[in-house]
């Protein structure tokens, strides 16, 4: 009878008990980790972070060290410091780009707005350089006489970069994580605030991040192109740049006005892009 006892003692307490475990141990991790995704803003001056359990958190991007951003890649966390504070975002759907608008407007600022705009809306396509094995994706900035190339993930050469970002893509290259510079963002906000001066802050935008700017007196004309095809191809020397259109008649207009139209700026072209 005693044996009996213990055993019913035993099915009726310890086995719900461990059953309510495997129920409430997960609920209680769910709880933990839905508590530490958010949704995240970030504009030219500042970076601002709502966990869905706790208030909004920010940061000033000119109190952001850039030295001392981390990255988990498995669990998508970025983790951003700064001049006594800490902002860890968990779960970032698009880090990447997060992670390159960090870069990007950190260490690249706009500068004060001149209160005119730009007179046309900058056409923006996505593009690509490459000089032999070497590839490097990108963004092309539109003009009737020079093309303005910008790479989608910054170099790693420290002669082709703007120190802060040289020097933050060092962590970033040990993994298999690599920032996306939102580079269409970045020339929007250019051109609605600085009007005439947009053109030579984009040119040296390129310059510093190891972009270049495509003039069409030393390119020459379009080449290697096919009938109905969406991509235009540039030579300079052994680099060669391929820019994609929305349709063949988008890429006719480019090639036209690149051929017949000199002086313009980057920016001035009214084609569309892909």
């Amino acid at each position: 009878m005693t044996s009996g006892g213990t055993l019913g003692f035993f099915w009726i307490l310890i086995v719900p008990l461990v059953f309510m475990s495997y129920m409430i141990v997960p609920a209680i991790l769910a709880v933990f980790l839905v508590s530490r995704t958010g949704r995240y803003w970030l504009t030219t001056e500042r970076l601002l972070w709502k966990p869905r359990l706790r208030g909004l958190q920010q940061m000033a991007l000119k109190d952001l060290d850039l030295s001392n951003i981390g990255i988990r890649v498995r669990t998508r966390t970025l983790i951003a410091r700064g001049k006594g504070r800490t902002i860890s975002m968990w779960a970032i759907q698009r880090i990447e780009e997060l992670w390159g608008g960090l870069l990007l407007f950190t260490a690249l600022p706009l500068p004060p707005s001149t209160g005119d705009h730009w007179e046309s809306v900058p056409v923006v396509c996505t593009a690509y350089c490459s000089e032999g094995w070497n590839s490097q994706p990108g963004f092309a900035v539109l003009g009737s006489d020079r093309v303005v190339f910008l790479p989608r993930t910054p170099m790693t050469s420290a002669g082709h970069l703007v120190g802060n970002i040289a020097l933050a893509m060092v962590g970033v290259m040990r993994s298999s994580l690599k920032a996306s510079l939102p580079w269409p963002r970045w020339i929007e906000w250019a051109a609605s605030a600085l009007g005439s001066a947009f053109v030579q802050t984009l040119e040296d935008a390129a310059a510093r991040t190891g972009g270049a700017t495509w003039d069409s007196a030393v390119t020459g004309s379009p080449v290697g192109r096919k009938a109905k095809d969406t991509s235009v191809m540039l030579t300079r020397g052994k680099q060669t740049m391929t820019i994609r259109f929305s349709s063949s008649a988008a890429a006719d207009q480019f090639c036209n006005g690149w051929s017949h139209s000199p002086g313009g700026s980057a920016g001035d072209s009214s084609s569309s892009c892909a």
